[in-house]
């Protein structure tokens, strides 16, 4: 009796009519997200079921699962089953996923290699890459229950899936209980209250007549006296009021007559009365034969979906034996009928017999299950959910099991590595031969998450204790990279040069790795001769001992190194034996990432544009492969070369794409780069916004550059607000001694400096500008800062021509934005040597190149410099691209639509175009909002018009 077709059409007609909405709408090809809360057995499995049964069969890919929670502490569980990412599945986009997401960690040597990638966040871009394919061949509703037992990333990749429901086809419905109460469930609800595409539905208790017609119409016949008393101890629910009705009904207490349902005379006396909805569930399993109950708890333990084979293993019976008990257990409503599948009907059951076990029993239970599934090979994150519930039973085999597969469980879990090493290393002597090796990971697993003062710990107290040259040797590795992250490089040179002062104790090849971590504090110190002094030292080192993490590290900081003293080739030759050396070692992943970034700079500053944009794609293909934490770097460099070469619409897109940023170099890129590109498109408000979003920051300690574009931004602020004087005080602080290290960094800054001395009247400010541009050697340094100091130069001497030789080279290699400056200052300079119609055409030309780039406030700005001389000119602003329709898409964006219109996914597009999935799926945003339509259809449907 379980009444759930009819549940759901009692009191939920509006609820009911919202999904269905919602259904309608993804048929039709526009996305949606909808979070239906309630206590449980209030009905949202039922109310999803109703409205799932709606859907016309083929027209739409259904993908469920359910979250408990025992697993929620495992990364991903629930999206990796429901999406059905299996190495062996017949959908050739599956199986790649799976491929994909087996990435084995390995320890040669008994070294502890620290994961350069995060496997768990790289998991989270290719399962978005996989609802963005199946989405493109027909619409997908993801429904998920239970999300209040959700693990965090499950929620994190569910935002993500989300946001990006306003421009693909993609229903989600997730169900959630009002407690437990977690931040990320709450960002999430607050994520759809935001959105114009979210939807909450809370479901409440029915009123009284849903009481009564709900249970008339399972009991098949109106409530009598009785009946309708005990019904009021229900609350409302539907799930109890079903449960109770089901109760009386087994046990032969309620009868029908006259269209009347009740229990009466000495049924009265002696029929079960209402308990607690999850008494009344327990109830339930009291109609099934003890051996039944005996293989649910075994099931129940498995979780809320086992197989069959792991429950007939962990039960011990027979197929024949198992069988029965199967076909009663879904015969009384307790499992639901799923072929080889072992699923519970209601997670309350579930959750009942887990709690009737003794806790004693339990944990043997558990103990028990996981040995036995040891035995089948299960994967190694099956075996930990089990041994998790009762860590503080774990002193025996579970410890030689964990020893075994901690590397593994690193990888594919590492918060529960960190959780089941913690506990272990508690009940183990540390002259055990099990500790120092369990220990040496935890430190890596720690580092690995991030989870610094543990790392500092735990290696701190390897260093005291252990007489192991090379597990001293790891420790400092770990350590004394920990320390310069957090910003105490003092600390870390102490750490290392003590490791160093061992002697011959230290195999060569950790020698090579602490020299060279030992160059890179002395390089954070900012003491530059004698890091270059022991970057050959480390090199050397490496060289001898072979070992290729040693040399890359080594030469990560000669590169730097080169770079700062204006020797770009030899910079480029030591990233590109870097990368390559770097190509077979999981470990060395992120500086592999860190060295291509930086080669398509170098390779940028020579006027190498192609190749350098070859490398930025190589690192973020990379990033997106490993889930490397430097993802959100490589999207701000791309965005910078965008912003370098005019392409300010797809800055944007790669900025906003650059999600969660709390790096602060990075942070103060971004929304520097987007301040800038807002004041020179005079949109003030969003300047300010972006500014106000890292008010008070302070750039890294010896990467003073981070600041440069919010430097800039700031002072073209002034200048629109006609405060000359603040602007030039803004932006001169780059002449202070703190930026003087880079000998190209602030090349692009220069001649606005020397501009807005000159409009304010201090020509001291401006001759040190132009001098702080020169060159240290002009025949080894880039062309564009040879480019940049010539346009000095001549704003100075007042050389137009000076100017305008500037303007050339920065027009041949497409910088756009550094073009139409240089052309407006020469026009200035025209103009004040009497060469009117110079003056005026090369205004022209300048005005050409902001309406490419919608840079109105400096058309304004340079039609108001040249009004005084009789120059007239207007501003173009009827040339500027328009805000909404076809005419307003960017010629990336308009390249994203065409291909959209094709019915290609996101992934499909990044591939064609060599941009990131979700630099697309900005793009796809951009688009739907300028067209004004819904959907990836209408997008499409306006192309053809």
């Amino acid at each position: 009796m379980t009444g759930n077709a009819v549940e759901a059409m009692v009191g939920r007609a509006g609820e009911l009519a919202t999904l269905s909405g919602a259904l309608t709408d993804v048929l039709a090809g526009r996305g949606g997200s909808l979070l239906i809360e309630g206590e449980a057995g209030i009905g949202k499995t039922t109310l999803l079921r109703a409205g799932l049964s709606r859907l016309g069969s083929g027209s739409v890919e259904i993908l469920h699962g359910e979250c408990d929670d025992l697993r929620q502490r495992f990364p991903l569980s629930v999206m990796t089953q429901l999406l059905g990412v299996d190495p062996h599945s017949p959908d050739p986009r599956r199986a790649q996923t799976a491929q994909a997401l087996a990435q084995p960690a390995a320890a040669p040597d008994g070294d502890i290699r620290v994961v350069g990638g995060d496997p768990v966040m790289a998991a989270v871009e290719h399962l978005l890459a996989l609802v963005d394919q199946l989405c493109a061949a027909a619409p997908v509703v993801v429904t998920v229950e239970d999300l209040q037992w959700a693990d965090e990333t499950s929620l994190l990749l569910w935002r993500r899936l989300s946001r990006a429901t306003v421009q693909l086809p993609l229903l989600l419905i997730g169900t959630c209980r009002p407690v437990p109460q977690r931040p990320e469930l709450q960002a999430l609800a607050q994520d759809l209250d935001n959105s114009d595409g979210g939807t909450r539905i809370a479901l409440g208790p029915l009123p009284d007549t849903g009481v009564s017609h709900l249970a008339g119409q399972l009991a098949g016949g109106a409530p009598g006296p009785w009946l309708t008393e005990r019904l009021q101890q229900t609350a409302g629910n539907p799930l109890y009021i079903s449960e109770f009705l089901d109760v009386l009904s087994r046990s032969g207490a309620l009868h029908v007559r006259d269209g009347i349902a009740d229990v009466s005379g000495e049924d009265a006396d002696t029929a079960a009365v209402t308990h607690p909805l999850a008494v009344m569930i327990t109830n339930r399993l009291g109609f099934l034969t003890p051996d039944t109950r005996e293989v649910l708890r075994s099931a129940a333990l498995l979780g809320p979906d086992s197989s069959l084979p792991e429950l007939a293993a962990v039960s011990e019976r027979s197929a024949q034996s198992l069988g029965e008990a199967i076909r009663e257990a879904r015969a009384a409503g307790v499992l639901e009928p799923q072929g080889t599948r072992v699923v519970f009907r209601h997670g309350l059951l579930r959750e009942s017999l887990c709690e009737a076990i003794p806790t004693a029993l339990r944990a043997a239970l558990y103990r028990h299950t996981a040995r036995v599934l040891i035995n089948t090979n299960a994967p190694v994150e099956r075996i930990a959910e089990l041994i998790l519930p009762v860590p503080e039973t774990v002193d025996g085999w579970e410890l030689d099991w964990l020893l075994d597969n901690a590397a593994l469980l690193s990888h594919k879990a590492p918060g529960i590595a960190e959780e089941l090493l913690t506990h272990a290393l508690e009940r183990l002597r540390p002259d055990d031969a099990r500790y120092a090796p369990l220990e040496n990971q935890l430190a890596a697993v720690h580092q690995q998450l991030g989870h610094l003062d543990q790392a500092e710990r735990i290696t701190r107290g390897i260093l005291v204790r252990t007489t192991d040259p090379r597990r001293a040797a790891q420790a400092v590795w770990i350590l004394g990279y920990t320390l310069l992250t957090v910003g105490r490089a003092e600390e870390a040179a102490a750490v290392v040069r003590d490791a160093l002062r061992a002697g011959g104790s230290l195999e060569p090849r950790w020698r090579a790795r602490l020299s060279a971590l030992w160059a890179t504090v002395l390089h954070r110190l900012l003491r530059f001769d004698e890091a270059t002094e022991a970057t050959e030292a480390a090199l050397a080192e490496g060289e001898r001992a072979a070992d290729p993490t040693a040399i890359v590290h080594a030469l990560q900081i000669a590169s730097v190194l080169s770079h700062q003293a204006g020797d770009t080739k030899t910079s480029l030759l030591q990233m590109e034996r870097a990368v390559a050396l770097a190509e077979d070692e999981p470990e060395l992943i992120s500086n592999r990432v860190l060295m291509l970034c930086n080669r398509s700079a170098g390779l940028t500053d020579l006027d190498h544009i192609g190749e350098g944009a070859a490398a930025l794609r190589q690192a973020r293909t990379l990033c997106e492969q490993t889930g490397s934490h430097r993802l959100n770097m490589v999207a701000t460099m791309t965005a910078e070369r965008d912003v370098e070469f005019g392409r300010w619409g797809d800055a944007l897109a790669e900025l906003e794409s650059a999600a969660d940023l709390s790096d602060e170099y990075l942070l103060m890129f971004q929304y520097g780069m987007m301040a800038l590109i807002a004041e020179r498109r005079n949109d003030g408000q969003s300047a300010s916004r972006h500014l106000g979003a890292v008010s008070g920051r302070r750039a890294p300690e010896g990467w003073p550059w981070a600041a440069c574009y919010l430097l800039l931004a700031r002072a073209l602020g002034h200048e629109r607000a006609g405060r000359p004087q603040e602007a030039l005080e803004s932006l001169a602080v780059v002449l202070g001694p703190e930026f003087g290290q880079d000998t190209t960094a602030g090349v692009d800054y220069f001649p606005a400096l020397v501009r807005l001395a000159q409009a304010a009247g201090d020509h001291a400010i401006a001759q040190a500008a132009a001098a702080a541009c020169q060159p240290r050697d002009e025949h080894g340094s880039i062309p564009r800062a040879l480019a940049a100091a010539q346009w000095c130069r001549g704003l100075v001497r007042r050389d137009a021509e000076l100017v305008l030789g500037a303007a050339e080279y920065f027009r041949g290699c497409g910088r756009i934005p550094a073009l139409g400056n240089a052309l407006e200052d020469a026009s200035v300079l025209q103009a004040a040597a009497g060469d009117a119609d110079g003056a005026r055409s090369t205004l022209a030309e300048a005005l050409e190149s902001y309406s490419v780039l919608g840079a109105e406030w400096d058309a304004r700005r340079a039609v108001a410099r040249l009004r005084p001389y009789g120059v007239r000119q207007g501003v173009r602003g009827s040339r500027l691209r328009p805000k909404t329709g076809p005419q307003s898409l960017t010629s990336t964006e308009l390249s994203v639509a065409v291909l959209v219109s094709k019915g290609q996914s996101n992934p499909a597009i990044a591939g064609q175009l060599l941009l990131s999935r979700r630099t697309v799926e900005t793009h796809v945003s951009h688009i739907l909002a300028k067209l004004e339509v819904r959907s990836r259809r209408d997008i499409a449907a306006q192309l053809a018009r």
